[in-house]
């Protein structure tokens, strides 16, 4: 089964290809309310692909109750309140360089480091789940992303 990520907009189109081949993802960009959107995903959603300046806030955060990482696929974190992430234990990765290479390359290998990442925790998750282990760990107990 494949996790569920919510893409908060628009992106490269190979990148966004290769999330939707790994993942179950839903456009946030495209919802025409996106408080129901949120809504209706708050149970499944664990990871957000962010494209463009959409801010990602605690509000944001706190619509998503299972999300444990967020992934920028654009150049800095300026969007992504970081605060609110660490306070809520979500882990937000961003890959620099965008702009130094005119190819996809930076944009795939992002996509990539996302989905990894993203496998680890639905593993972790369902070896947790199986020994009766809670399922939310804290940051200090996770282990380096790489």
């Amino acid at each position: 089964m494949k996790a569920d990520i919510i893409i908060t907009g628009k992106g490269h189109a190979g990148t966004q290809a290769t999330l939707q081949e790994d993942f179950t993802c839903h456009k946030l960009f495209e919802a025409a309310d996106k408080t129901a959107f949120l809504k209706e995903l708050s149970t499944k959603v664990r990871g957000l692909a962010t494209f463009g300046p959409m801010p990602v806030d605690g509000k944001l955060m706190d619509a998503l109750p299972k999300l444990e990482i967020i992934s920028n696929f654009g150049v800095g974190v300026d969007a992504i309140n970081l605060d609110d992430a660490k306070k809520r234990n979500i882990i937000v990765t961003s890959a620099s360089c965008r702009n130094r290479r005119p190819t996809r390359a930076p944009e795939t290998g992002r996509a990539r480091a996302l989905i990894r990442s993203l496998r680890r925790l639905a593993a972790r998750r369902s070896a947790s789940s199986a020994s009766g282990a809670s399922a939310r760990r804290s940051r200090s107990a996770r282990s380096r992303w790489a």
